[in-house]
C-alpha cells in the first residue's frame, strides 16, 4: 500500500508538472494512471480536466471531481460553463446543417432542368408554377431565419441580466478563477499555494512551493540532533479544508510543523488541535503543546474557524522526550470521516 501510495504521488507530481509547461499529451496518460489507481484523487480528476482533448472528456473529469467533493464550487462552476458551451456548439452545428440542406434543394433543381427537352419529366408544364410557389415561400423563410436570431439574441440578454443578479460580484461568476490575498501576519517565503488546478487553462506560473523531491535536511543520528526536514507528502485533502505542510523542524526537546490550512469554498470551516496527533516508532503519540502552537488558542479542545476562501498559516509543536522514527502525523478533520496518515521522518 505504501509503495502504491508513493508511485501515485509521483506520477500526480510528474503529469502536474507537465500539465503546467503545457506538454497536455504527456500529462493526459499520467493522470489518467493516476486515476484509475486512486478513483477518489479529487487533485487528480480536477488537473484531468484541464488536458482532456474533448469537451466530453472534461466534463467526464469534473463529474468525478464533485461525486468525491461536492462541496468544491470552483468545479461545479466549471462544469456549468463547459455544460453551456456545448449546448451553444450543438445548436450551431443544427443551424449549419439545416442552411446547406436548404442550399442543397434548389441545386437539384437547376440539375433537373438543365437536360435536353425529350427527356424531361411529364409535369414539366407544372414547372413555372412550382417555381413561382417556391420563390413566394422565400421571404416566410427569410422571416423565420430574422425571428431564429431575435430570439437568440433575447435569450443571450436574458441570462447576462439574470447572471448579473444572482452574481453581482464578479469575482463570483461562474468560470471566473478567484484569487487568493494571503494573510497579511504570514511570514515571507512561507506563503502556501493550493495544488488545486485553475479551471480555465493558463501559462504556468513560478511557485515557491517546496518540491518532494527536494532532499531530506537535518536527518536526525541516534543522539537526537535537530534539522530542518521535509515530509514525502506535501498537500492533503478533505471535503472541508485543505492541509499544506511547509516545513518541519526537529530539537531536542519538540517537533514542530509549519503548515497552512486552505479553505476554498463559500462557507466558513472549522478545526481544531485534536485533528493532528503525530505517532512515533512505537505508536505512543506525542503531546501537543497548545501554548506553544500558533495556530491554537491555547486548547487543543476549541474550535478554530476558518472563514470562505482563505488561509491559516502557523504551527502546530508536539513536545518530544526521547526520538524514535519514523514519525507519523495522522491528520483527521473534525466533522469528516478523511483520515491521511504522512511519514514524516524515516
Amino acid at each position: 500500500m505504501v509503495d502504491q501510495s508513493a508511485q501515485i504521488q509521483r506520477l500526480l507530481k510528474e503529469a502536474i508538472g507537465a500539465a503546467r509547461a503545457g506538454d497536455n499529451k504527456y500529462a493526459r496518460p499520467l493522470l489518467r494512471r493516476v486515476v484509475s489507481l486512486d478513483p477518489q484523487n479529487e487533485m487528480a480528476w480536477l488537473w484531468l480536466s484541464q488536458v482532456e482533448e474533448t469537451a466530453a472528456g472534461k466534463i467526464q473529469a469534473l463529474e468525478q471531481a464533485l461525486q468525491i467533493n461536492p462541496a468544491n464550487d470552483a468545479a461545479r462552476r466549471g462544469l456549468e460553463r463547459l455544460r453551456e458551451e456545448a449546448g451553444r456548439a450543438a445548436t450551431t452545428q443544427r443551424s449549419q446543417t439545416v442552411a446547406q440542406a436548404e442550399e442543397s434543394s434548389p441545386a437539384r433543381s437547376s440539375t433537373q432542368a438543365a437536360g435536353p427537352k425529350a427527356q424531361l419529366s411529364p409535369m414539366e408544364d407544372l414547372r413555372p408554377m412550382l417555381e413561382a410557389s417556391r420563390r413566394r415561400k422565400s421571404p416566410f423563410r427569410l422571416s423565420e431565419l430574422v425571428i431564429l436570431l431575435i430570439a437568440i439574441v433575447a435569450i443571450l440578454l436574458i441570462g447576462r441580466i439574470v447572471l448579473d443578479l444572482l452574481f453581482p460580484d464578479p469575482d463570483a461568476r461562474p468560470g471566473e478563477t478567484v484569487q487568493q490575498a494571503a494573510p497579511a501576519n504570514q511570514p515571507a517565503g512561507q506563503q502556501a499555494s493550493q495544488e488545486q488546478p485553475p479551471l480555465q487553462p493558463q501559462a504556468p506560473a513560478p511557485t515557491n512551493t517546496p518540491s518532494i523531491s527536494q532532499p531530506v535536511e537535518g536527518q536526525p543520528s541516534a543522539g537526537g540532533a535537530t534539522g530542518s526536514l521535509l515530509p514525502t507528502q506535501l498537500n492533503l485533502h478533505s471535503p472541508t479544508y485543505s492541509l499544506h505542510i511547509n516545513t518541519v523542524t526537529l530539537s531536542e526537546s519538540s517537533v514542530v510543523l509549519n503548515v497552512t490550512l486552505s479553505n476554498p469554498g463559500t462557507a466558513a470551516v472549522r478545526f481544531k488541535g485534536e485533528d493532528f496527533r503525530l505517532l512515533d516508532a512505537g505508536g505512543a503519540t506525542l503531546k501537543l503543546d497548545p501554548a506553544r502552537s500558533s495556530l491554537l488558542p491555547g486548547n487543543a479542545n476549541v474550535f478554530v474557524p476558518i472563514v470562505a476562501r482563505s488561509q491559516a498559516t502557523g504551527t502546530l509543536t508536539f513536545q518530544i522526550e526521547t526520538i524514535q522514527v519514523p514519525l507519523r502525523l495522522v491528520w483527521q478533520p473534525s466533522d469528516t470521516t478523511v483520515s491521511h496518515t504522512v511519514e514524516l521522518v524515516q
